[in-house]
Formats: structure tokens, sequence, C-alpha cells
């Protein structure tokens, strides 16, 4: 005779001490990072990784259910316990089937606890919280939505990279007036409040439209945190001392100076772009909590503006010649002023060249060249 076969509820409980014993590290990492964030609002970060289970015998078993709880302005600490243990239940799930080309196990415990840290809620009354930014949602949405958009690749960096450029051609930034606002919440996302990443990403728009309105620095760092965790690549989420948000991307030891440089400049068929590598710079060279515009930063601005010249940064100037000025960061340094009086009279001299002598065929011909998704709302 042979050994009898394993019931069900053995299977599951065998499959999940296994998973709990290889992946101790990933487990602790979790808990200690949940742990972390939990302590301010005064939750409970045992019952969130025992809810983790709970999620990862329904991945396991194929059977995962909906949300129970859905989008709010305003969440519940049920809220909030259900979609922080789904996410660790989602990537262990994904890294033991082998989905992905790199693995949890291969992270440090430091990266493990950034991957880890979603701890973007504040806290409104005893009972009730909300979310800082946007939320992180049903995971395997948003797998589904980057690996339709080939925006998962081989390794971190490439995904990384191809993250950025994926955001750069649909993101149009908004003032927190315009993204806080109820009426145009209620209109995208059918709710009051901030969205989750899913809603985000699929917003209610025309079809083809695949713009995505995002909150500012804030806003963009959420997202692509979000969208990254999804997939095992852990990024820490930075408030600076000026306010702003920056990302830092531990794994490949790169950040951004100010989050909104991982939009602000657009792509061109032309090629005459920023490149996604030369907007990240090496963690080391910035201090982690440290004010975002910074004159190193606005010198390392027009630097990147002289060397590439890009199609947007022209564009910009065309429409509005007599009323264009340089971002904050680039025109509050006076020792910068003769620096961007040069540029200025280069990018003049590429429009000549670009329109025969026209600056309105010069608009016409860098229209055609960009890459973004709605020109006529970002420009």
């Amino acid at each position: 005779m042979g050994e009898k076969p394993r019931e069900k509820k053995d299977i599951e409980r065998e499959d999940l001490e296994m998973l709990h014993e290889k992946y101790s590290k990933v487990y602790s990492s979790a808990a200690k990072a949940t742990e972390d964030f939990l302590k301010p609002l005064k939750l409970d970060s045992a019952k969130m990784m025992d809810k983790a289970d709970v999620f990862l015998r329904q991945y396991l078993k194929g059977e995962i259910k909906p949300l129970e709880h859905g989008a709010s302005s305003i969440m519940t600490e049920e809220a909030i316990t259900e979609r922080q243990a789904r996410f660790i239940a989602w990537v262990i799930f994904l890294d033991s089937q082998k989905k992905l080309q790199w693995s949890l196990i291969g992270l440090s415990e430091s990266e493990l606890q950034c991957l880890f840290d979603l701890g973007i809620y504040g806290k409104k009354t005893e009972t009730e919280f909300y979310a800082l930014e946007h939320s992180q949602s049903d995971p395997e949405k948003i797998y589904s939505y980057m690996i339709d958009n080939d925006l998962i690749k081989k390794t971190h960096k490439e995904t990384i990279y191809a993250l950025i450029n994926w955001f750069r051609y649909r993101a149009i930034h908004e003032n927190g007036d315009d993204a806080n606002n109820p009426e145009i919440q209620m209109k995208r996302y059918g709710h009051s409040g901030s969205p989750t990443t899913t809603e985000l990403i699929n917003q209610n728009k025309p079809k083809n439209d695949k713009t995505i309105f995002i909150n500012g620095c804030h806003g963009t760092v959420a997202l692509l945190k979000d969208m990254l965790s999804v997939i095992g690549v852990p990024a820490r989420y930075i408030y600076t001392d000026d306010g702003h948000g920056r990302i830092e991307f531990p794994s490949i030891g790169k950040t951004v100076y100010h989050g909104d440089d991982l939009h602000v400049y657009k792509r061109s068929k032309s090629e005459a772009e920023i490149p996604a590598e030369e907007i990240l710079v090496d963690t080391e060279k910035i201090e982690p909590y440290g004010e975002s515009d910074t004159e190193e930063a606005a010198e390392r601005e027009l630097e990147l503006l002289e060397k590439y010249m890009p199609d947007d940064f022209l564009l910009k100037y065309a429409l509005y010649p007599y009323k264009y000025n340089f971002n904050d960061r680039v025109r509050k340094f006076p020792d910068l002023a003769e620096r961007r009086d040069l540029l200025i009279q280069k990018v003049k001299k590429k429009l000549n060249e670009i329109g025969g002598g026209d600056l309105k065929t010069a608009v016409k011909v860098l229209k055609e060249r960009i890459i973004i998704s709605n020109q006529e709302e970002y420009y």
C-alpha cells in the first residue's frame, strides 16, 4: 500500500509552514516594518500578520476573494489591516511561484523593511484613519497591469527605468487644490478622498486617454513605490526637510532630488530628451532627508538641459517666450542667473533652427515630436 493521500487541509497547513520556514527573514522584516508604521496609529501588527496568512492560503488555493473594504477618504482599522496583509501575502506568493526574475530572499533586511513599509496613513479619530496619498489596493490587479504594459523587466534597474518612462508619458502634475477637490475625485474615481493605486492607473477617462493626473511630488513617489512594491522591488518614500517628496531605490543605489523630476521632462520621437538613467542620482550624493531644491540640484538640472536641450523644454519656452521662467529650484539662486541667461540664448537659437526662423513652425514641429498621452491638458 502506498502513502495515504494528504487531505486538502493538510496541504494548506504544510504549504504554509514550508513558506514560513523558507521566507523566515521576509516574514520577520514584514512584521518589523508593519509594527513600525502601525505604532503611531495604535493598531495591532500581530493581527495584520495573521490576516496575511489568511490571504496567503487564498492565493495558494487560487481562491482569492475581493477586498471587503473599498476606497474611501476615511478608513477603518479593518481596511488598513486588509490592504497591508494582502500585500504581504501577495509578494510572498508571487515569489514562491517564481513569477519574477529576482527573489525576495536575496534582498537585505533593510531593503525588505523598506519594501513592506507602506506607512502612508494618518489618524483622524480613535477608530478612523485617512490615506496621506493614494493607498495600496488589489496587488494582483496592479501586477496584471504591469504585465500587460511590459513594465516588468529582467532586473530591478531595467524595471525602474521602464516604469519612469511609462510614467513620463502619462503624468500630468496637479496641485493639491485640484487633486484633493471632492468633485474632481468623485468624477474620476466614484468617491471623494485619495484614490487607490489601482484606481489611479485605471481612472475614468475617454477611450485611449492614458493620462494620470498626479498630486505633485508626493503623489508621484507614492504611485511608483506602490507599483514597484507589488513586484518585490523596494522603494523608499522620503519626506524632505522642505516638505517635498523624494523616492529612493535602495537595491540599485539611486534616488532623485525631487519627486517631480520623474515626470517633469517628457520624451521625444527625436530623442532630444533627458534619459531616465540621467534623472536618477547616486543615493550617497544626497543627504537622506535634506532639502530637495538645493543649489546642487539646480546646477544638476541646468547641466541636463544644456547637455540634451530636450524638446519638451524647448516647447515650453516656445509657447510662452515672454512669460517663460525656470522652475522655482532653478530660478531662486542668484549665482545661476548668468548660466540661465546663456541657456535661454541657446534655446532661442535652437528654436530658430527648428522652425526656420518662424516660432509657430517650431511649435508645430515640437508638438509632433513630443511623446505624451494628452498634450492639450499638459501644455
